[in-house]
């Protein structure tokens, strides 16, 4: 084999390493622009490399390693899959094309016939939020998430999540590379939450056995989080930020309401409320992406941000069925806002009266979203009890800072 397929859209890269075979050229193939040019720097029989640009994330991984890349005797193909990222890659010793050009007249021609929609260019030309709505949903839920992370370890969490690649071994090797990933773990394990009666643990992977996979993989999320919250040139950075703020004091909110009710686990509802806007918050980031790309940053068109705030819970939802998670944490958040009957009802009834009770939580008064939420949860509580809870909401807050931190 004298040929590389490589790039992190598996689909794509699959595409080209077929068309190669077709053309009588066998080649090694690779989800990983790393790894494909990695192997390529190392392997002098290989001629002919191929990268697909789908992201930042791979120009990144590109033009760190082009260097190892032999101009002179290797051909060097860039096919990139938007205008955005092409307007990046530069160089006179590589040949550059435009996935959507090569297969514009075969899609164009599918597209005619309705069997398939548009390319998303149509879309990003009318730039209507139902238009936009639609492509975030798909790329969110259904295709490979790319979000404007500049952290390299969130990008590989990111990608193990959406790959279902999260594992113990997996997590563990990340947190070598990141020394936050690695003390924040640690940190977790030795809460108040995970030690208990155990001694303090001072390696991550007795910190992953005690803390679990599901667990681990909230904090992961949570981590992502962080560097969203960090990139402060996103147009929409300040309501990621709310948001996330907003996450926690409801989870906390939940939290305290399952140790008042003992109707579930307060841990179980902390993990699954702080994940209740993960669906916004990633809407958001993507949002800000997708317009920060055709130069726009700045600007807040008008109605993308109800739309994230509308569409956010049914988002959080579909991410964490697709991350794996069990039945009893994307149930309650999808069926939360109307109480749809479902398997975990009391912890769809908490969540309710979690997002509900916010207001009550920043002023100590009962505004017409709580009393409603008591009435349509049917669970009861005094002003006693309330002001009670209130105060233990805010030494919970208190308490998981340091872990979330």
């Amino acid at each position: 084999m004298n040929s590389i397929i490589a790039g992190s859209n598996s689909l794509i890269v699959n595409y080209y390493s077929a068309y190669f075979e077709m053309l009588e050229l066998p080649n090694e193939h690779y989800t990983s622009v790393s790894i494909g040019i990695k192997r390529a720097s190392v392997n002098k029989d290989i001629k002919n490399i191929l990268i697909v640009i789908d992201s930042r994330e791979d120009y990144l991984a590109y033009s760190k390693l082009k260097s190892t890349l032999d101009m002179d005797t290797q051909n060097i193909i860039l096919v990139c899959t938007s205008e955005s990222i092409q307007k990046l890659v530069t160089g006179s010793k590589v040949i550059i094309f435009n996935h959507k050009e090569l297969t514009l007249d075969f899609t164009t021609t599918l597209t005619r016939m309705q069997i398939c929609k548009p390319y998303m260019q149509e879309v990003k030309s009318e730039k209507s939020p139902q238009k936009v709505l639609d492509y975030i949903k798909f790329m969110l839920v259904k295709g490979n998430i790319t979000l404007p992370i500049s952290s390299e370890c969130s990008v590989n969490v990111l990608k193990a999540l959406d790959q279902d690649d999260i594992s113990f071994k997996v997590i563990d090797n990340m947190t070598k590379t990141d020394p936050a990933l690695h003390s924040g773990i640690i940190k977790m394990a030795n809460s108040a939450y995970f030690s208990g009666a155990f001694s303090k643990v001072e390696d991550v992977e007795r910190a992953l056995v005690r803390v679990g996979l599901t667990n681990v993989k909230v904090f992961l999320i949570n981590f992502i989080n962080k560097s969203l919250a960090a990139n402060k040139n996103l147009i929409f950075s300040y309501e990621i930020s709310k948001t996330i703020d907003k996450s926690v004091i409801t989870a906390s909110c939940c939290y305290t309401l399952a140790e008042f009710y003992k109707v579930c686990s307060p841990v179980t509802m902390f993990s699954l409320c702080l994940l209740s806007l993960i669906g916004e918050i990633f809407m958001y980031a993507a949002i800000s992406d997708y317009f920060s790309s055709d130069g726009l940053a700045g600007q807040k068109p008008d109605g993308y941000k109800v739309m994230a705030e509308q569409n956010g819970r049914m988002v959080s939802g579909m991410l964490l069925k697709k991350w794996k998670f069990s039945e009893e944490y994307f149930f309650p958040i999808m069926h939360s806002a109307a109480l749809g009957a479902n398997n975990y009802m009391n912890e769809t009834k908490l969540l309710h009266l979690g997002q509900n009770m916010l207001n009550y939580y920043e002023t100590g008064v009962v505004d017409d979203k709580l009393k409603n939420a008591l009435t349509k949860t049917e669970l009861r509580l005094s002003e006693s009890q309330l002001a009670k809870l209130r105060t233990d909401i805010d030494s919970h807050i208190n308490s998981i800072a340091s872990v979330l931190s």
